[in-house]
């Protein structure tokens, strides 16, 4: 009774004096915290740190949690971001965003690492690293780690953010902004191990290689230069620094006839280049050189598509310059847009895989599509060989099976590898028509493709099966390999320099 008398004048009192006599009332409650009756009082009369003290005892998201959460809200933005993901569970948007955008006022280390990761994830790299600079100047002025707190399973676990991480993040963003001046600075402040891996990274995509604008030749120098590239081959040797990734090690080549450098403006796409060719199948390994990723400055791609549209973009001439000679493609990984080959360049959006990869490089070793290429598509302008996986012949039905045949023979370049009762040609109701029958799936054949589409035309290839030319997860058939390998036209697509026009600015 009389410590329910005290707290009462006490609170009396408040009401109309000073700060040090609230301060003395927040003093006695911490220092009797075991009294559960003087704890409950004083969150009553809105005493933050019994606030504090009280939540702790709250499950998460319980009626008595979210109520001492709200009130925290108002000072504390580790209780507003708390209830930002509260209310996000709970699909209201509305306070959601609010809570988000309190928390981000009160400075909430937490929302404010979620909001950095957000706006890069955004490709808003410029935003991110303004985020995150608040939590790099907290290490700077008192030393200290900023807290971060993280929820799975509905349990709040806090814990301080790694220096190196933060510095990791900034370190990518400032890439990807081209901020490169900073770069040394903010790898020079991390720790020993973290920095020699940096350093490493920095030295293997050649990101700090990079020269000023006004350093740059300029683009009828530079072409005129590489003209005469694409006829000498590229001689690896162990002073040059565009050298195959480690794992082309597993199929050793000292000249590599078709070249490949890829090119990205971010780090992580650097790095999932790098994995990307790793994952690739034995024959694309064999048949291209895929030198290492190089790091390309954003202001020096520019691109011209929606993210719902195929990847179109043009490079600076500059580009040049970091072509190894005897380079006979190009590729560019971009953050969103569809994947495609185009004239001698290769565009990736950073969300393909190894499949989708693969797919685009059999387009310039002279593989088509096996869907439905468009109808004014020029591979379906007239019957012929127009891959090595598809020909197209006339839609028409033959009096004769000799007749048919006789018109086939000679247009199937894998005729030779067919077993000799495997049928061409089959009955239909008024004559004879191409196509081997369905119950020879199994067998290598003629069987019908969709990639052109036509009244007048019909497509076909060797196999019943579906191949990566038609869906990306599927692999390359063994006998289109062969396909190619014998061929005396390899269909090549023309080189990156012989469209120099098309890709550079």
């Amino acid at each position: 009774m009389l410590l329910r008398v005290v707290l009462v004048f006490i609170s009396v009192i408040i009401a109309s004096s000073s700060f040090p006599v609230k301060q003395a009332l927040e003093d006695y409650v911490l220092s009797h915290r075991e009294n559960q009756r003087a704890l409950a009082y004083a969150v009553e009369l809105d005493i933050t740190s019994a606030q504090r003290l009280a939540i702790a005892s709250q499950p998460y998201q319980s009626s008595g949690w979210l109520q001492l959460a709200t009130a925290l809200a108002r000072v504390d933005g580790h209780y507003a971001w708390l209830l930002s993901h509260y209310y996000r569970q709970q699909q209201d948007r509305r306070n959601q965003q609010y809570y988000f955008a309190r928390a981000m006022r009160l400075h909430s280390a937490s929302a404010l690492f979620e909001q950095a990761k957000q706006y890069a994830e955004q490709q808003q790299y410029q935003r991110a690293l303004d985020v995150l600079n608040p939590l790099l100047l907290s290490f700077a002025t008192d030393g200290k780690s900023p807290l971060v707190a993280a929820l799975s399973d509905n349990v709040i676990s806090v814990a301080p953010v790694d220096k190196d991480t933060l510095l990791s993040l900034a370190i990518d963003w400032s890439i990807a902004v081209e901020r490169l001046i900073d770069v040394r600075g903010l790898v020079a402040q991390l720790s020993t191990n973290a920095g020699q891996q940096w350093y490493k990274t920095l030295d293997q995509f050649q990101i700090m290689a990079i020269k000023s604008t006004e350093q740059q030749p300029t683009r009828s120098q530079l072409t005129s230069q590489h003209s005469s590239r694409l006829g000498s081959e590229l001689v690896l040797d162990s002073n040059q620094q565009s050298k195959p990734i480690t794992h082309a090690k597993t199929y050793p080549q000292t000249r590599c006839q078709y070249p490949i450098q890829f090119f990205a403006s971010t780090v992580p796409h650097l790095q999932k280049l790098t994995e990307m060719f790793g994952e690739l199948e034995p024959f694309y390994q064999q048949q291209f050189c895929l030198l290492t990723p190089r790091y390309l400055p954003p202001s020096e791609t520019h691109c011209y598509h929606r993210s719902s549209e195929r990847i179109h973009c043009q490079l600076s001439p500059s580009v040049l310059t970091r072509l190894p000679n005897g380079t006979r493609y190009v590729g560019v990984m971009v953050a969103q847009g569809g994947a495609n080959v185009n004239n001698g360049m290769l565009f990736l959006d950073a969300a393909d895989s190894s499949a989708v990869l693969a797919h685009e490089l059999s387009h310039l070793l002279g593989f088509i599509d096996e869907y439905p290429l468009p109808q004014a598509h020029t591979a379906c302008a007239q019957a012929g060989h127009i891959g090595h996986n598809v020909i197209t012949v006339e839609q028409r039905i033959f009096d004769t099976k000799a007749a048919a045949l006789a018109y086939i023979t000679d247009r199937v370049p894998w005729l030779d590898l067919l077993d000799s009762d495997t049928p061409l040609v089959q009955p239909t109701g008024s004559g004879y028509r191409l196509g081997t029958p369905a119950n020879y799936q199994g067998e290598l054949g003629l069987f019908l493709t969709n990639t052109c589409n036509r009244r007048d035309l019909l497509s076909f290839k060797p196999v019943s099966e579906l191949s990566n030319l038609e869906y990306y997860e599927r692999v390359m058939p063994k006998v289109y390999q062969t396909l190619y390998q014998r061929a005396s036209n390899k269909r090549l697509m023309a080189s990156f320099f012989d469209n120099l026009q098309l890709h550079l600015l």
